[in-house]
């Protein structure tokens, strides 16, 4: 450390984070309309195509993307606190599935809700979520999970 850098006022900048109560975020993205996401994805599965406007269908396929943009909620989740952590676990038993806790979390972090150009979904709260999570796959859970979880790691420091 330079002996030109002023020292900061730890006790000052501990009491600005904690009043922030600074945490990262992520953004998670669910197409509502299931069946669009399937179709999509046949189109890309199709043997034998070099890119899908190889599947001879250019038109549905940009009509199938517009769909899907429409049907898709952006969901900011906010990394956990010990408080919330202590929240979202205190209905389950220590013998709750780890997919209960997973869920348990999710509904907890989500913080907001917009579409896809960043308008703010007001019908949408975290009573709307957790169904939601309710009817997830298990491994589209573990996934958000694990970004939620890259939100809530401090970056690496220069020292």
């Amino acid at each position: 450390m330079s002996d030109t850098v002023n020292k900061p006022s730890y006790l000052e900048l501990l009491n600005r984070r904690v009043a922030a109560d600074a945490r990262g975020t992520c953004e998670v993205r669910v197409c509502l309309m299931p069946e669009l996401e399937d179709e999509l994805r046949t189109l890309r599965e199709r043997p034998g195509r070099r890119n899908l406007a190889d599947t001879g269908q250019p038109e549905r396929l940009a009509e199938l993307e517009a769909e899907i943009r429409a049907a898709t909620l952006v969901v900011t989740l906010r990394a956990l606190s010990v408080g919330d952590l202590v929240t979202s676990q205190a209905k389950l038993s220590p013998t709750s599935p780890q997919g209960e806790s997973i869920k348990a979390q999710l509904g907890v972090a989500m913080v907001a809700v917009h579409d896809a150009d960043g308008n703010p979904v007001t019908d949408i709260g975290r009573d709307e979520w957790r169904r939601l999570l309710d009817v997830m796959p298990v491994q589209q859970l573990q996934v958000w999970h694990g970004q939620l979880a890259k939100a809530g790691q401090a970056v690496d420091f220069p020292m």
